[in-house]
C-alpha cells in the first residue's frame, strides 16, 4: 500500500477542476498544511501503511488544513471524520487484527483504560459514549483525528483493490459519502470518469480535485 502512487496511472480522469491559479495556490496550501502537521502525518502514515500523500491530500480536500474545522453533520477536525464513523473504523481494525502496538499506545496516551472498553466490543454499531467510552472530543486531538482518518482510510483502499490497482476515485467518493454509502462501494461501477457523470455534485468533485488532471495528488505523483 504504501507505494500505490507508482502502481496507478494518473490522472486517472482526462478533465480538470482547478484553474492554474487554483493549482498554484493548492501547492502553497499543502505546503503550509506539511509544515504545521508534516511530521504527524508521516508517524501516521508510518503506523497505518497508509500512504503519506493520500493522508495530506486528503486533509487537503476536508479541511483545508484548519484543525478546528466543524462540518453540518458534526464530523470534526483535519480529517473531516464523525466519531461514530471514527469508532467503527476502530473497531474494525481491531477485529480484523490490524491494529497495531503503535496505534493503540497513541489511542491509549489519550484515553487511558476507557480504551480497553472499546476494544472489547466485537460488533460494529452502537457503540455508546459516556465515561466508560469516549465522546467527540477525543477527534479534538490533532494526532487522533489523523489517525483515525487513516485508518478509515485504509479500509477503503483495501475494499477498492481492483487487481494490483488501487482505486483512489472511489476511495475518495466513498470517504465523502460514509463507509456504507454505494452498498459498501459494489455499486460504484465503472471507469472514473463515468463515475464523476453519475455521482452526486459533491463525491464527483472529490474524484476530480483528487485524481483530475491538475488534481492535489499530482503535486506528488
Amino acid at each position: 500500500m504504501p507505494g500505490i502512487l507508482t502502481t496507478i496511472i494518473l490522472p486517472m480522469l482526462k478533465t480538470s477542476y482547478y484553474t492554474p491559479t487554483a493549482s498554484s495556490a493548492n501547492k502553497e496550501k499543502l505546503d503550509s498544511i506539511e509544515r504545521e502537521f508534516g511530521q504527524t502525518i508521516r508517524m501516521v502514515a508510518d503506523l497505518t501503511k497508509v500512504p503519506y500523500e493520500l493522508i495530506l491530500t486528503t486533509i487537503f480536500l476536508e479541511s483545508a488544513g484548519n484543525k478546528n474545522t466543524v462540518s453540518g453533520g458534526g464530523a470534526l477536525g483535519l480529517m473531516q471524520i464523525t466519531l461514530p464513523t471514527a469508532l467503527d473504523a476502530l473497531v474494525r481494525e481491531n477485529v480484523k487484527k490490524r491494529l497495531g502496538a503503535g496505534e493503540i499506545e497513541l489511542l491509549r496516551n489519550v484515553l487511558g483504560t476507557r480504551l480497553n472498553n472499546i476494544l472489547a466490543v466485537k460488533g460494529i454499531g452502537g457503540l455508546p459514549a459516556g465515561p466508560g467510552f469516549i465522546k467527540s472530543d477525543l477527534l479534538n486531538h490533532v494526532e487522533v483525528n489523523i489517525l483515525m482518518g487513516a485508518i478509515y482510510l485504509g479500509q477503503l483502499l483495501d475494499e477498492q483493490k481492483e487487481g494490483s490497482t488501487y482505486r483512489l476515485d472511489k476511495v475518495i467518493a466513498r470517504y465523502n459519502m460514509g463507509y456504507y454509502a454505494f452498498n459498501k462501494g459494489k455499486s460504484l461501477v465503472g471507469t472514473a470518469a463515468q463515475l464523476v457523470a453519475k455521482l452526486p455534485k459533491e463525491p464527483s468533485a472529490y474524484i476530480q480535485k483528487l485524481v483530475g488532471v491538475n488534481g492535489v495528488l499530482l503535486h506528488y505523483a
